[in-house]
């Protein structure tokens, strides 16, 4: 009869959903896993200047996407960090990319490497001249699931996350942000010595 056989774009579409729908939920998984492992990170020593520049390479596709200038400033002979390079590495992406996808129509982040006024300390300022964070937000946005995302786009535990792999480094993530102006995500990390 009509309308039963589904025409071949129907079928690929709702393989599509259910494609994407898949991934996600791996992502949800990845992320729950990550949040709760209770495993042994790989401790080493690594400039983190390197790493924020590795980083930013694994984004060049996304940035030019959206049209997002990318700027580096680092300080002359910033100390080794002494951590989990794969976390570090996890922490940086999911800020840069959140800066990313703020910033629909385009936009400029920075990266800022520079020693804080604390021995042993340095702090990497992730700036986006994007929409900004609402005050009310503030103060949720490391919560588990909490997401200002579209439904299906974010888990809301990339931050949650993010603090948890830093604050177990003995470490902590700071927040900045003024509407329509632009948020400042500030990573301290302690040096290797």
């Amino acid at each position: 009869e009509d309308g039963e056989a589904m025409s071949y774009e129907e079928r690929q579409k709702l393989y599509q959903d259910a494609m994407d729908q898949s991934d996600r939920t791996s992502d949800i998984v990845k992320n729950l896993l990550e949040f709760s492992r209770a495993s042994h990170p790989k401790v080493e020593v690594f400039d983190i200047e390197e790493l924020v520049d590795k980083t930013v390479r694994l984004l060049k596709n996304e940035m030019d996407l959206h049209t997002i200038t990318f700027v580096k400033e680092a300080e002359d002979d910033i100390p080794e960090v002494f951590m989990d390079k794969g976390g570090i590495q996890q922490v940086l992406l999911n800020l840069f990319l959140n800066s990313v996808q703020a910033m629909e129509a385009g936009g400029s982040l920075k990266a800022v490497i520079k020693r804080t006024n604390v021995p042993g300390e340095v702090r990497i300022d992730i700036i986006d001249n994007g929409p900004g964070i609402p005050e009310e937000y503030i103060d949720r946005i490391f919560d588990p699931f909490f997401t200002t995302k579209e439904e299906g786009e974010g888990t809301g535990l990339g931050l949650s996350v993010s603090l948890g792999i830093i604050r177990k480094h003995g470490g902590d993530i700071q927040v900045k942000s003024i509407l329509d102006e632009g948020t400042t995500f500030i990573i301290l990390l302690p040096t290797a010595k």
